[in-house]
């Protein structure tokens, strides 16, 4: 592929991932070799605009955890390092439970970066984002079981990960992370549909947006709600299917409009179901009593028959896999 081919993105990035290697030695310096830790993971998983963030926001200002700032998508070669030099900034975040399409304002904030995952998981393979967990060798993902358990020696305590690409590959991190906890967070579909379609048509009503399923390059001459439709389908049932298959036992589903009713109640029922893992209440944690779950359908009736036929579609051709 030659230089003029490349986009503006893939330049960055290939620029990006040149420097990320270079400095990946210095990462050895600051690695903990002690992984003999009660503290589990915890991975937030749910389709794009399904209320991930929110969930986010709430977990780890309930709980004294670590967490991913944004740091770690520009410096993903030496996460231990960066873990060294965030971790007396993180240890009291502040949240006003406000984002953008995800990103959440400050530096010392919860993230996700991508580019950290991307090490191990596809940036846009053969299949978008998805890998299978069947016949996987998990031997290839050591070194990222290995990365977080040493942040979490670091910084004492659990570490909470949420990133909208993780619905393609939860069944495999489940696999990598045997005693890793999740939480399915789920939301009306029809709302999570008009959700994600007013996003797209104000950041990208042209270009593919978010996470790319194994049909996505199939879907683009396609009408956009249809995109949508079979990407936010798509997205929950790997999730489900995965979570139920190698995650038994060790996954939490919850509505979005659950949570948005009644955050206190939702935080206390995590805390039950954590604290085996190292999950501890902040002291004086404050949570807002309610949130506005935006419960009101928008779309053109005529625009919902057809969602409601393609979710129709999709169903059939999932029972029949």
């Amino acid at each position: 592929m030659s230089l003029n081919s490349l986009s503006r993105n893939d330049i960055a990035v290939t620029l990006l991932d040149f420097f990320n290697q270079c400095i990946a030695p210095i990462d050895l310096l600051f690695m903990k070799k002690n992984h003999d830790t009660p503290c589990q993971p915890l991975f937030i998983i749910g389709a794009p605009r399904s209320g991930t963030t929110l969930t986010y926001q709430l977990i780890t200002q309930y709980f004294n955890v670590a967490y991913f700032n944004n740091a770690y998508n520009y410096f993903y070669g030496i996460p231990n390092l960066v873990g060294y030099l965030i971790h007396p900034f993180i240890n009291n975040p502040v949240s006003n439970y406000e984002s953008n399409y995800g990103h959440i304002k400050g530096i010392f904030s919860p993230g996700e970066p991508a580019n950290f995952w991307f090490r191990w998981f596809p940036r846009d393979g053969e299949n978008g984002h998805y890998l299978s967990p069947e016949n996987v060798n998990i031997t290839k993902y050591e070194k990222m079981s290995e990365i977080i358990f040493s942040l979490m020696q670091l910084h004492k305590k659990p570490m909470v990960f949420k990133n909208v690409y993780h619905t393609m590959t939860a069944g495999l991190i489940a696999k990598i992370f045997p005693q890793a906890r999740f939480i399915h967070v789920k939301r009306d579909i029809i709302l999570n549909i008009q959700s994600m379609l007013k996003g797209r048509q104000s950041r990208s009503p042209d270009n593919w947006w978010s996470v790319k399923p194994p049909s996505y390059k199939l879907l683009l001459g396609k009408p956009l709600w249809e995109q949508i439709t079979t990407q936010i389908y798509l997205a929950d049932s790997y999730t489900k299917k995965g979570l139920e298959k190698y995650a038994q036992g060790r996954f939490f589903s919850i509505d979005y409009e659950t949570i948005c009713e009644s955050p206190l109640s939702f935080m206390q029922t995590l805390e039950s179901q954590l604290f085996d893992y190292g999950y501890r209440k902040r002291q004086n944690v404050d949570l807002p009593t309610s949130f506005n779950a935006n419960n009101e359908v928008t779309l053109p009736s005529g625009l919902i028959d057809m969602i409601e036929n393609k979710l129709d579609e999709l169903d059939a051709d999932n029972r029949t896999e």
